[in-house]
This record gives structure tokens, C-alpha cells and sequence, in this order.
């Protein structure tokens, strides 16, 4: 199942397929565009182009999360669909991106990190991003939720006064706003306690 949205967020476009979900960062002074899924899961299926795709990345040297070697390969994407992957110089898109001498790869996870605070103040997370993260792991120690009274109230008396009590609601709160990351989160120990 395709969901059939794309969205511009911090300057990067997300689109879903299947349970794949897919960041294109385009970076002018970076080294990096990210991809957050392997390309060898879609490759299989993206052997037709019947349309002018929406955005080309060329040149690009594609590490597909395989283990394999890199290889130079350009990409294809329609709509919320990556459509080719291969040589596609003679093919034509509305938007191209020249990722010569860049690596187009799948986005990275940051498995310990701590951004579920910074995210309220800076959604867009551009150290991360910048660095190819896409999704980050969260809740190690003390966790932004859930909380009980006696939490809210002692995080209150440090000036932080948080509008939620479960995950759902923290993650209603964030989604509000717009974020620039995925985020998973552990069941803090700390919290349970």
C-alpha cells in the first residue's frame, strides 16, 4: 500500500510505501543524501518508468544497506513512488539533483539519542539531518513519558512543564509541530519506577 502524500518538511520531502518510510534530503554544501529503506528491497520493482518522474538524483554513489559495494547509480521518484533505479541519463525529470562525488544511501538510526526535548524547540534537528539521520531512538534512562503527578511535579520545579502524561499524547504534541525525524522510543526503566 502506497500512502499517497509527500510532504516538504525542513527541506526534505517524505513519501511512504509499503511500511517503507522514504527522506530525501538534498544538501548543497553536504556530502549526503538520505534515503531512509534499502534500495534493493525496491529495486526489484522499479524496472519500468512509464512517466516523466517528479525528481532525478543523479551520479550518485548508492550504498543500498546491503553490505555490498557502493555502486553509481541515479534515482527515480514519482510522486511518492521511487520509480527507476540505474543509468537514466537520457531520461528527463521536472527536478534533478546532481549528487556527483555524494553518497545516496539509506538514512541512518541513532540508536541512544537524546532529542526528545530539543525537538520542541527546534523541530527541524539539522545536526542530525545534516548527518543523515532519519529515525532516532529514545526513552534510555528517563524518558519524556510516560509520567505520573509526582514526575510532572518535580520536573516542574526544575521550569519544565510538560502538557502531556502518556507517549500518545507527547508524540500528538511533537506531531503538532512537525518534526524533521523519525522517533521510536524505549520504556524507560526509570519511569516505570
Amino acid at each position: 500500500m502506497i500512502r499517497k502524500h509527500m510532504q516538504n518538511v525542513a527541506g526534505r520531502f517524505t513519501f511512504s510505501i509499503f511500511n517503507f518510510q522514504f527522506s530525501i534530503r538534498p544538501f548543497r554544501s553536504g556530502r549526503l543524501i538520505a534515503m531512509t529503506a534499502t534500495f534493493a528491497v525496491l529495486a526489484g520493482g522499479c524496472a519500468t518508468m512509464p512517466h516523466e518522474p517528479d525528481l532525478i538524483i543523479k551520479n550518485g554513489r548508492v550504498v543500498d544497506g546491503t553490505g555490498a559495494p557502493w555502486f553509481r547509480a541515479d534515482v527515480a521518484v514519482k510522486g511518492d513512488t521511487i520509480v527507476a533505479i540505474g543509468d537514466l541519463s537520457k531520461r528527463h525529470a521536472r527536478q534533478t539533483i546532481d549528487a556527483r562525488n555524494q553518497i545516496v544511501s539509506p538514512g541512518f538510526i541513532d540508536m541512544l539519542g537524546h532529542s526528545e526535548r530539543s525537538v520542541l524547540v527546534n523541530p527541524r534537528l539539522e545536526s542530525k539531518v545534516r548527518q543523515g539521520v532519519t529515525t532516532e531512538l529514545d526513552g534510555e534512562g528517563t524518558a519524556v513519558a510516560p509520567i505520573n503527578d509526582a514526575i510532572a511535579a518535580e520536573r516542574a520545579s526544575s521550569g519544565q512543564h510538560d502538557p502531556w502524561r502518556s507517549l500518545g499524547e507527547y508524540m500528538k504534541f511533537v506531531s503538532k509541530q512537525g518534526t524533521a525525524l523519525n522517533f521510536a522510543f524505549l520504556a524507560s526503566t526509570s519511569n516505570a519506577r
